[in-house]
C-alpha cells in the first residue's frame, strides 16, 4: 500500500466514515502520528542504518531523526568494523562535561558519549581516523500520496488501527477507541514478529494478502503467508 491507499483503507474499512476529502485529510494526519509513535515504541529492523565519519575533536552532530546510536567502531582501511569503542556510563558522561576523564585515560579505554545532539570520543583519536556509527533512524514521514515504506507494505493494517486509536484521542470523537487500541495492540505483536522474521531470513517467501475491501469477510481477511504456511494476522 501507499500513503493514499492506507488513508482510504483507514477511512473506509476501519472508521467506516467514507472517503470525503475532509475524512481523508484527517486519516492522513492520523497515519503520520501513528507512523512516528510506532517507531518510537520499538527499534524496528527497517530502521537500522550505519554510516562513516572522519573523527573530529569538536564532536559529530547527530541528526534529529536518528533515534538511537547502538555502536561506535573504528573502521579499517576497507571500511569494516575494526575496533569497538565502549559507550560511557552516565558517571563518565558527567565527568566529561566537567573536563575530567582522568580515570578513563589511565584505563586506556576510548569512550563515546552524546551531549547536546553531538557525539564525542575521548581520549582523542588520530586525525583522519574513520569511525563507523550503527544506529536506528526514523523513516521519512509520508508526504506524497504514493509514498510507502516497510510499514505500508507489510504492516498497513496495524498502522491503520494505530492511526484509528491516536486519531480518536486527538482528531475526532469515536466511542470505539478501546476496540481500536486492542486491535492495534494485537496487530503490533504480529507485525513485530514479522519484522523479526524478516531480519532473520529476509522477505523471501513472505507475502501479504491483497487489501480487503470494506466489509469484505473473504478468505484473505486477517491472514498472511510465509514459506507455505498460513498465519492468522489479528
Amino acid at each position: 500500500m501507499n500513503y493514499l491507499e492506507m488513508a482510504t483503507y483507514l477511512a473506509e474499512s476501519v472508521l467506516r466514515r467514507g472517503t470525503g476529502s475532509d475524512t481523508l485529510s484527517l486519516a492522513k494526519q492520523a497515519l503520520l502520528e501513528a507512523q512516528l509513535e510506532t517507531q518510537r515504541a520499538w527499534d524496528w529492523p527497517c530502521m537500522k542504518k550505519h554510516g562513516q565519519r572522519t573523527f573530529c575533536k569538536s564532536g559529530h552532530g547527530i541528526a534529529s531523526d536518528i533515534k538511537r546510536i547502538t555502536e561506535v567502531w573504528i573502521s579499517n582501511d576497507a571500511g569494516h568494523k575494526h575496533h569497538f569503542i565502549t559507550p560511557s556510563s552516565l558517571d563518565l558522561n558527567e565527568e566529561g562535561r566537567q573536563g575530567g576523564y582522568g580515570a578513563t585515560i589511565q584505563r586506556g579505554k576510548v569512550r563515546w558519549w552524546i551531549d547536546e545532539q553531538k557525539l564525542f570520543i575521548y581520549p582523542s583519536l588520530a586525525d583522519g581516523t574513520v569511525i563507523r556509527l550503527d544506529y536506528y533512524q526514523l523513516l521519512p514521514a509520508y508526504a506524497n500520496d504514493d509514498d510507502n515504506d516497510w510499514f505500508s507494505s507489510w504492516a498497513w493494517d496495524y498502522l491503520s488501527y494505530k492511526a484509528a486509536e491516536v486519531g480518536s484521542m486527538s482528531l475526532w470523537q469515536d466511542d470505539r477507541i478501546e476496540l481500536f487500541r486492542q486491535m492495534a495492540a494485537v496487530k503490533f505483536m504480529a507485525a513485530k514478529q514479522l519484522a523479526m522474521d524478516f531480519e532473520e531470513g529476509g522477505n523471501a517467501g513472505h507475502t501479504r494478502p491483497p487489501m480487503r475491501m470494506p466489509y469484505d469477510m473473504g478468505v484473505h481477511r486477517g491472514y498472511y503467508y510465509w514459506n507455505g504456511y498460513t498465519y492468522f494476522f489479528s
